[in-house]
């Protein structure tokens, strides 16, 4: 992730957007927009990412996941880099 937020920041902004059900964010501006219905999550189930970024970890495999795929494929589509991603 901090390989797609040095290389195309604008690209975080984009899929910020992407949850992983009805609600929850991977990924956020601000911290506690991760959990907004777990606000006891913030603090132990967020990591700091380049430019402010946060990056939730409290998820399921397949939604960290489905969202990483996302991130890379939309980070190809920006960039020149070629990255893979398999968990």
């Amino acid at each position: 992730m901090n390989i797609i937020a040095s290389e195309t920041p604008e690209l975080f902004e984009t899929i910020s957007n992407l949850t992983t059900g009805r609600t929850r964010k991977l990924i956020a501006i601000q911290r506690n927009d991760l959990y907004q219905d777990k606000p006891d999550l913030v603090e132990n189930s967020s990591r700091k990412l380049v430019n402010n970024w946060w990056f939730g970890t409290n998820y399921s495999k397949r939604e960290i996941s489905k969202f990483c795929n996302i991130a890379v494929s939309e980070f190809k589509k920006r960039s020149k880099i070629n990255i893979e991603w398999k968990i």
